[in-house]
């Protein structure tokens, strides 16, 4: 019980830290959420080399197509309906549940859930669906 308060508290300070370092910029980009999502596959295919995880490149791209879609999606909604975003975010963080539990566990660790809150929410701020680019959308459904 110890250990899980001590990596929830460290997953929050984590936060905490990525959101100091980017509220200073106030204008998210399409290429800003392209370079926060090749962090992310550079840092699981790093992660892959370096351990016996049970996960391949095929589930890496998996990840990527996730986010694109959640991204597409959220560029659709944007035009059409602001009220149902949390369905889009919704989805996506089931879909990496899903993917992550397929690959025991081992393929969202602590600093790639890091990586996807910081996508998610980047994009949901630069669609203008919330004030803060760091919230933690996922946190509801989110099993990483």
């Amino acid at each position: 019980m110890f250990f899980l308060a001590l990596m929830l508290f460290a997953t929050v300070n984590t936060l905490s830290l990525a959101a100091q370092k980017y509220n200073s910029d106030i204008n998210v980009t399409k290429s800003e959420l392209g370079r926060v999502k090749r962090h992310l596959i550079f840092s699981m295919k790093d992660e892959q080399k370096n351990s016996d995880c049970a996960y391949t490149i095929k589930d890496i791209s998996k990840v990527d197509k996730i986010l694109s879609e959640y991204y597409d999606q959220m560029e659709k909604y944007r035009k059409k309906n602001k009220s149902d975003y949390m369905i889009l975010v919704k989805t996506a963080t089931q879909s990496l549940n899903d993917l992550n539990t397929n690959c025991s566990e081992c393929l969202i660790g602590k600093e790639q859930g890091v990586i996807i809150i910081e996508f998610i929410s980047k994009t949901a701020y630069m669609f203008g669906f919330i004030d803060n680019e760091m919230q933690d959308l996922t946190v509801e459904w989110r099993k990483w």
